[in-house]
Order: C-alpha cells, then structure tokens, then sequence
C-alpha cells in the first residue's frame, strides 16, 4: 500500500520535482541529487535520496545547524522539508514506509547495535514521532554542547520507536502523517498533541524531553 500510494503522490508531485530540479541545477549545480548509505530493515544497507542541499565535500555525516557546507538555496530547501521529495522513491523501491523510525547513516547503527535492535521487526520510514519532535535537531545540537547525540538522543529515540511498534496503529500513523508538514509553522502544538495522544505514560522519558528541549510541554 506504501509503494501505491507513494506512486501516485509521485506523479501528482512531478511539476514540483521538477521545478526543484531545475533550481538546484542553476543555483548549485550537478550533481541535482544526494545519496547516502543508510541501514534499512535486517540492517541491510540501502542508498536514501534527497535534493542536494551542500557544496560536494567528504566531510561528517552529521550535519550541524550552521554548517558552512550547507548552499543558500539548501538552507531553504531543507527548511521546508523539500530536499527529501526524492524520498518518494525510496519508498517506490521498498526500502522504506511514509512512517518508520528515520534510517540512520551505517556507521552510527553499526556504532550503536543496542538502539537499533527494532530493525529487525519494522522497516524505517520519513516520519515518526522522534523525527517531530526532533525536528530542529541540528540546531539543539548546536545550542547546548552539553548534548550528545548518541549518549542523548539515541536511547529516547529508540524509546519512541518501540513505543510506536506496539502501538501498532494505522490511526496513529495517520495522525503523524498529518502532523508533519504542521509541524513545519506549528511545532508547539504539534508537540502539545504529541504528548498529550501519543507519548507513553513515562515520567522519565517526558522530564528527558522536557531538559532536552528546554520547553515544559511533556
């Protein structure tokens, strides 16, 4: 159902794609799009698409909020979300669901086996509920150093993920399908609805969120 229904946003999309196309291509150059290693389900290895939003460079695969290798019209387009369109045909081969845990860069998964022990029973997707509530990643990253994304964030993301996994709704993950583009102009209350319908009932996991964050919305 994810592949059908991935086909026909696709072509309803194709004006779009290929606008993004045509700007990435005058305003960065080739190549249009970016491709990168990412561990899918039975962690097995697959290419996840997005627009190119940095110069060409062999630099860390993570991506920090003012990374000097980010263009000007990638800053734009990652902002709006637009850079990962090209998802659309991750989820058109199979590799990946419209919701799921966000596929994380080989090495981080092969660095950190205990957090990804949920490979095993679902495959990742564009959206879950980590990947709105992280939705300004980088920037936390950037703002308090005293946060480290693999001692922090990795063991509440997995909590999350296997959250999800037993709520195993199809309603659920409707709910975040919508909350993600409204995330983009209404993150609070995205993540007031979030906590009050979606997170488990754990108080550690919400006072984490909350210091993390730095909000009192959990």
């Amino acid at each position: 159902m994810n592949r059908i229904i991935a086909v026909i946003i696709f072509i309803f999309l194709i004006p779009l794609f290929l606008l993004v196309s045509l700007i990435v291509l005058l305003f960065s150059g080739y190549p249009i799009f970016y491709k990168q290693k990412r561990m899918g389900k039975e962690t097995i290895a697959f290419n996840l698409y997005k627009f190119r939003t940095m110069k060409l460079n062999s630099g860390s695969v993570i991506t920090r909020n003012n990374d000097n290798r980010i263009t000007a019209i990638g800053r734009f387009l990652r902002k709006t979300k637009l850079d990962e369109l090209p998802q659309l045909l991750n989820i058109i081969k199979g590799d990946i669901n419209f919701v799921g845990p966000r596929p994380e860069v080989t090495i981080i998964v092969t660095e950190n086996p205990k957090y990804f022990g949920y490979l095993e029973l679902v495959k990742p997707g564009i959206t879950d509920i980590s990947s709105i509530v992280f939705k300004n990643e980088a920037k936390l990253l950037e703002r308090n150093s005293n946060i480290s994304y693999e001692r922090d964030l990795l063991p509440i993301k997995t909590k999350l993920v296997e959250h999800l996994i037993s709520i195993n709704s199809t309603f659920v993950r409707t709910i975040l399908v919508v909350l993600t583009p409204l995330s983009l102009q209404f993150y609070y209350t995205t993540l007031t609805i979030i906590s009050s319908k979606l997170l488990p009932m754990d108080d550690d996991l919400r006072k984490k969120l909350n210091q993390i964050l730095s909000v009192e919305v959990f």
